[in-house]
């Protein structure tokens, strides 16, 4: 009773046009649109495997089987694909030449950045990068705009 009255509600939240069409706004109606109205998707870009983490996550939370999970992830990557623009730099591959050249960071600060990130995994956001020991924190937060993740 409870999955049908989300699906009610699902169905009410979205209207038709607020998606594409695919098989995965289903799912999203059915599943997601409780929690999460259509319409905010168009705001977020992710890598498959950032879709893939998510869609795992938050389904644990719904009573979606795997084969709709997959739908959904495989729906949401096609979609609202993450798109790297080229005049940034994405931190999280770039290596540290680029960062030096490009940001103009010491080649002591892109060499503690790669580091870091090869310990610790890909960055978020620029803040991230202000817990790096050896990288000044003012030059990081005046180079927002310039980096990607």
């Amino acid at each position: 009773m409870r999955s049908f009255l989300l699906a009610i509600l699902a169905v009410s939240v979205l209207s038709a046009g607020e998606l594409p069409e695919g098989d995965g706004k289903k799912v999203i109606q059915q599943q997601c649109a409780g929690c999460h109205p259509g319409n905010a998707l168009g705001g977020y870009q992710k890598t498959r495997e950032d879709w893939e983490a998510i869609v795992a996550r938050m389904g644990q939370r719904t009573t979606a089987t795997r084969d709709e999970l997959t739908t959904l992830t495989d729906y949401l990557a096609s979609n609202f694909p993450k798109i790297d623009d080229p005049s940034k730099v994405n931190m999280n591959k770039a290596d540290a030449k680029e960062m030096a050249e490009r940001l103009g960071l010491s080649a002591a600060e892109a060499e503690a950045i790669i580091k870091y990130r090869d310990r610790r995994g890909n960055f978020r956001t620029w803040g991230d990068l202000l817990v790096i020991y050896g990288v000044d924190g003012t030059k990081i937060e005046s180079l927002q705009e310039k980096m990607s993740f």
